[in-house]
């Protein structure tokens, strides 16, 4: 389905609908009409994220790449400004209350790259009580043109030389006892670098020794707490970086040492019996198969001389793979067994394993998140026949799906992507489109499938053990197996022990959420020409562009029955890079995706482009630029043309016309251009080569081809003067025959000459176009005499319309019946 978009849409957003029926809108996207010109090189920053307020000075790395990949000549402005952090009568205590700034100007080098080293000790960014940061931005201008490319880039300034995080990927919420407790901390300095082989201080509250650990070269540590012997309901510990030599200033609002802790819960078994899951914490890669560590240890009472682990690997709400493993428990209670998953669609974007064990009175579980790439059963690819070649060449598109699938192809100007990062269509957006990715809890719909919870144990019974005597307690920060499957949406039919027990009055407070623990840190046109010249020299190559659409392919095709099909299409006349992307539907294979774009760069070794707005009014003056581009290994002397037309006069700036070009260089020509016309005026460019050799001074290359590169490039100009609109409208009653309808409007006396034009708009349904969904003014009256009579009033009207326009449904029409009887 496609439909063309009128030559003078009103630029803003517009809606496409797809629905089944008027009260259901099964799908809704939108797209924006704007005026641009696209975007000719994209600009990349290389800063530090964060200072030390020890810093003097700051590299800064600033590139600039045109769309087919070479560097952008030109220069870059950076400002840079303070900004520091002061609330309320602190900011008294700041004896210069304005923003400090520093600008600094540099060149782009050959590469396109600008290397900048900035003293920072203007904004005397050292010792404060406040919080402070810089803001950085950067203006990068093109030589000739003067087009800008701006980018803002957000710097930190901390007073803490060294940080120290947990990798929270790696701890668990809650500990086992008898399991080593396992986790990573990473030691960086203010900029993000790791800290090597530095010394980490690790204390559990209230238990002695401190534990001291060595980073690696990563600026990783990671340590181990032994829990044979803890019973507490939960224990935090607290990693510490002690470096004295360290800055600190007694008024900063941090502690003396960078730091960091985490609270973990305890959890449940009646035996003491536990599974603990390893599994890889990165995202894991279709088509390949990954090992699974589980850790068990099984109480002594709790099992005899075997046991059997069962596992479940769930994605998208249903069981993918499961399995079991028999477990030798003659030698040892303690050990580990390994599974193998091997990683497929049906496990994307993410997948739930659980592990879990039948033992003589409980059932003990674990499970952990495994995050998969985004990746489909129906395997497709697209790319080029060729990485590079010239505007209006012919280039092949090599497609493969499943035999017989329908693919829709787009390939579309990079400037478009530079434009709008945003890929409104990918693997991501497709399976975030799936209402429900997992399941939790009991609840369905309207039903609970929840048990009921079991009763509460007496928090005055007595238990005499060894001795002693002693009375239940429990904590409702506690886990246990029953969660873990509730997590899961599995329903577990046992009678053996699932659920921790409850002590009467330490039931969960309704108002308590989900248990989580606490994390706390501190921070210290046309296909080349031969033609023969004069002289009878060798050919030379023109070339006249003018096709400079952004969209190069867009369309739908039907592969063969070996799943592939190679299409064939002219490439446009930009000099850029052109993305192509694709989706497949299959009936055997459902959907398939491109993971990567597949790319080529329509490219010249010599070529003019000319720089134009999208727009000017007609009578004010303006300033066509056009620059010649050499990326031969030579020296060339160039000619430059710019077309006569009616349409406007111009007059050139630059008094010399031959120029000397090297290669990798490039020069600009400029013309002061009055259009006369309304509307679309083209403009034709033309640059030939008049000398190709090692100099422009020496002899001309006999083997080299003269060059001549046309480009033909429109501009709208639109009317000087103020724009006003005149309107009149008509309602015609039209009763089986055709009718007549006299229109006259009369433009005023100063309207601008040519600028005049007008639209008719004829509509079958005088309210159709302004109004929808009319009907939710169908409502229930209620209340006293006045408000039941303003709501039963429209009823029998909105009913009669939507009636007339076939817009009435039986479920409306009922409604509105009930409503008034009501």
């Amino acid at each position: 389905m496609s439909f063309q978009l009128i030559s003078d849409a009103t630029p803003g957003t517009y809606n496409i609908i797809a629905e089944s029926t008027p009260e259901n809108i099964a799908h809704m996207d939108s797209f924006r009409v704007e005026e641009y010109i696209p975007p000719r090189f994209s600009v990349s920053v290389v800063s530090p994220r964060t200072l030390s307020v020890l810093d003097e000075s700051m590299k800064v790395n600033i590139s600039a790449e045109y769309t087919y990949g070479q560097p952008v000549p030109g220069n870059v402005t950076l400002q840079i400004c303070k900004q520091v952090f002061s609330y309320g009568r602190a900011q008294n205590c700041l004896k210069d209350k304005t923003q400090k700034c520093l600008n600094t100007t540099g060149q782009l080098g050959p590469d396109g790259i600008y290397h900048g080293e900035i003293d920072l000790s203007p904004l005397n960014i050292g010792l404060s009580v406040f919080g402070s940061s810089l803001n950085m931005i950067i203006a990068v201008a093109e030589e000739g043109s003067g087009v800008q490319v701006r980018e803002n880039h957000y710097i930190g300034i901390s007073s803490q030389l060294a940080s120290l995080t947990l990798d929270y990927e790696s701890l668990q919420q809650h500990y086992k006892r008898g399991i080593p407790y396992t986790g990573k901390v990473r030691l960086t300095n203010e900029k993000g670098e790791p800290l090597a082989h530095e010394e980490v201080e690790l204390q559990v509250e209230g238990l002695r020794p401190i534990q001291k650990i060595i980073t690696d070269q990563a600026g990783v540590a990671e340590f181990h707490i032994d829990t044979s012997s803890f019973v507490m309901p939960n224990f935090t510990f607290k990693a510490t970086y002690q470096n004295p030599a360290l800055c600190y200033y007694a008024q900063w609002e941090t502690t003396p040492y960078p730091s960091t802790e985490y609270q973990v819960l305890r959890f449940y078994s009646k035996t003491g019996s536990f599974l603990h899951i390893n599994g890889p914490k990165e995202t894991l890669s279709c088509g390949k198969s990954y090992s699974i560590n589980v850790q068990y240890i099984v109480g002594c009472d709790a099992a005899g001389d075997k046991t059997t682990f069962y596992f479940l690997v769930m994605s998208k709400e249903k069981i993918v793979l499961s399995g079991a493993q028999d477990v030798d428990l003659t030698t040892s209670k303690n050990g580990s067994i390994s599974l193998n998953i091997d990683v497929t669609s049906e496990l994307t974007p993410s997948a739930r394993v659980i592990v879990y064990g039948v033992l003589d009175s409980e059932l003990i579980a674990d499970s952990i998140n495994l995050f998969i790439e985004t990746c489909f059963q129906h395997q497709v690819s697209l790319s080029f026949s060729e990485a590079q070649g010239p505007p209006a060449s012919n280039v092949g598109l090599q497609l493969s799906a499943a035999p017989g699938a329908t693919c829709g192809v787009r390939v579309i100007d990079y400037s478009l992507l530079l434009l709008n990062p945003y890929e409104r269509f990918s693997a991501d957006t497709v399976y975030n489109s799936i209402p429900h990715l997992s399941l939790y809890g009991y609840q369905v719909g309207d039903f609970n499938l929840e048990d009921s919870t079991p009763p509460c144990e007496d928090p005055n019974k007595e238990i005499f053990y060894n001795g002693d005597y002693y009375k239940p307690i429990s904590s409702y920060s506690e886990g246990d197996s029953y969660e873990i499957f509730k997590q899961l949406g599995l329903v577990v039919g046992t009678e053996y022990s699932l659920r921790k027990p409850v002590v009467c009055g330490y039931e969960i407070p309704e108002h308590v959420g989900p248990i989580f623990p606490i994390r706390k840190v501190a921070f210290g046109g046309m296909a080349p020409v031969l033609m023969a010249d004069a002289s009878g020299n060798r050919e030379s190559i023109e070339t006249v562009r003018q096709d400079f659409k952004e969209t190069f392919v867009w369309k739908m095709v039907v592969v063969d029955s070996e799943g592939k099909l190679t299409l064939t299409e002219k490439v446009p006349d930009t000099i850029t890079e052109w993305k192509g992307s694709m989706f497949c539907l299959s009936d055997e294979q459902g959907i398939g995706i491109t993971t990567q774009m597949a790319n080529f760069t329509s490219f010249l070794p010599f070529f003019v482009e000319p720089s134009l707005p999208f727009s000017i009014n007609r009578g004010e003056t303006m300033v066509l630029r056009a620059f010649v581009s050499n990326y031969l290994k030579k020296c060339i002397t160039i000619h430059v043309t710019l077309g006569q037309s009616a349409d406007f006069d111009a007059t050139p700036q630059d008094v010399q016309q031959d120029k000397c070009i090297c290669a990798g260089g490039r020069a600009v020509y400029s013309w002061n251009v009055n259009a006369k016309s309304l509307g679309q005026i083209s403009f034709t460019l033309s640059a030939e080569t008049t000398h190709i050799g090692d100099t422009c001074d020496g002899p001309n290359d006999p083997s080299q081809q003269s060059r001549k590169d046309t480009v033909i490039r429109t501009v709208l100009v639109e009317a000087e003067g103020i724009r006003r609109e005149l309107t009149s409208s008509n309602l015609v009653c039209v009763d089986g025959s055709n009718s007549e309808i006299p229109i006259g409007i009369t433009p005023p006396d100063n309207v601008v000459p040519g600028s005049a034009n007008g639209y008719v708009i004829a509509l079958g349904d005088i309210i159709g176009l302004p109004l929808r969904n009319l009907q939710n003014l169908l409502q229930l009256p209620y209340g006293c005499g006045e408000q039941n009579l303003a709501r039963l009033a429209p009823i029998s009207d909105v009913l009669d319309y939507l009636n007339t326009t076939a817009q009435l449904t039986d479920e409306t029409l009922q409604t509105g019946i009930r409503f008034m009887n009501e």
